[in-house]
């Protein structure tokens, strides 16, 4: 059974599905709302890098995340996956590349984005990004650092 929580989610969306009609204006279409929603928490994998042009400015930074288990042999396993995650909102860009350091821990908050390009012997490559819209920086030295500077003030 579905959590009440997410029942209501569902029947919300269900409720919201919109009729519009096509561009030649006779045939309806359906619109479903729709969730591209990702929540990381991790390492950061690298100091984070401010890229692109004055204009349209990015910065990027990897995430690690773990997945460690006992397998049915009772052996230990643990996995190491890595985000790319880019941010292009102002105001969050500019603290991140600012603050954000290799080993900070971590809470991002985005939507994952599939994109693919063709490398320099022409192979097609498929990545997927985080698009980050919330970045929380939960390293202790930074917590500290700002607290400090609240009281400052």
């Amino acid at each position: 059974m579905f959590p009440r929580a997410m029942k209501e989610v569902c029947t919300r969306a269900c409720s919201q599905i919109r009729h519009c009609t096509s561009s030649s204006g006779n045939t309806p279409q359906r619109f479903e709302k729709t969730v591209n929603q990702i929540n990381l928490l991790g390492r950061v994998g690298r100091d984070a890098e401010l890229r692109g042009t004055e204009t349209h400015p990015v910065v990027v930074f990897s995430v690690a995340t773990n997945l460690a288990y006992t397998k049915s042999d009772g052996n230990p396993y643990s996995r190491v996956d890595w985000h790319r995650v880019s941010v292009f909102r102002s105001g969050l860009l500019e603290n991140v590349a600012v603050h954000l350091k290799k080993g900070d821990r971590v809470y991002v908050t985005g939507s994952i984005q599939y994109d693919e390009y063709r490398d320099s012997s022409q192979q097609l490559q498929k990545v997927a990004t985080i698009m980050a819209v919330d970045i929380v920086n939960l390293t202790k030295r930074y917590l500290t650092n700002t607290n400090d500077a609240d009281e400052e003030k």
